[in-house]
């Protein structure tokens, strides 16, 4: 990306790869992202031409703002390997266009199930599915939209993009585990066994003690079947 000068506020016109050297670029200043605390603000698209890269495993940290509709965070061309949601809060899957349709793919958000929060950071884990459109390939990658016939774009993610890692392989779960483990670090993320862990103490805490049983003959019990 940019060099760490770049001030809170600025929009960016182009973001390069870190890997590849492949820059993205938006020339239209009203659809450029805007520079934020922790990443890149879209209310536009960037678009990285001649990538070609094959991804089989691919990580997103971000985070959505409110919209109603399909949303896409990022696509390849000819809506192939879309990576979007709907109304319903989830990663779609379903779908010859989706990037993780097919047998062996998958979609989990911060370690946990394919649904969302808005306004809350989160970590998107995607495995290629075997149905996928163009099976990983992505020529051109547009980030933050997908394309919409020769020139135009569609379907515009609004929010921050913090962090983006393609990989050319599947990983194993040890180590798609340990880039989660990092990423979360890095930006702060709860992942989801960690919230489970969290409020499986808390209600632990919360229970009252157990009931003396000396002289007990009756006993009528009215709470859910998992507080034992």
């Amino acid at each position: 990306g940019y060099a760490d000068n770049v001030l809170l506020g600025d929009r960016i016109p182009s973001w390069t790869d870190k890997i590849t050297d492949k820059n993205a670029t938006q020339a239209e200043w009203t659809k450029q992202p805007v520079k934020t605390a922790n990443g890149v603000s879209f209310g536009g698209f960037l678009k990285i031409t001649d990538l070609n890269v094959t991804a089989q495993h691919i990580f997103i940290v971000a985070k959505r703002r409110p919209k109603n509709g399909r949303v896409h965070l990022l696509s390849g061309n000819s809506v192939a390997n879309m990576i979007k949601w709907d109304n319903s809060g989830n990663f779609w899957d379903n779908g010859s266009q989706e990037f993780a349709y097919g047998n062996g793919g998958s979609v989990r958000v911060s370690a946990g199930p394919n649904s969302l929060t808005d306004n809350v950071a989160f970590i998107a884990t995607l495995t290629v599915g075997d149905e996928a459109g163009s099976n990983g390939v992505f020529l051109d990658l547009y980030l933050a939209a997908r394309q919409w016939g020769n020139t135009g774009m569609a379907e515009n993610f609004d929010g921050e993009i913090h962090e983006v890692l393609f990989y050319d392989r599947i990983l194993q779960n040890s180590e798609r585990d340990a880039v989660e483990q990092h990423l979360a670090q890095k930006w702060g993320i709860t992942l989801y066994p960690e919230q489970q862990a969290a409020a499986q103490a808390a209600y632990d805490a919360a229970k009252p003690p157990a009931e003396p049983e000396s002289g007990l003959v009756a006993y009528y019990k009215f709470e859910p079947v998992s507080v034992e």
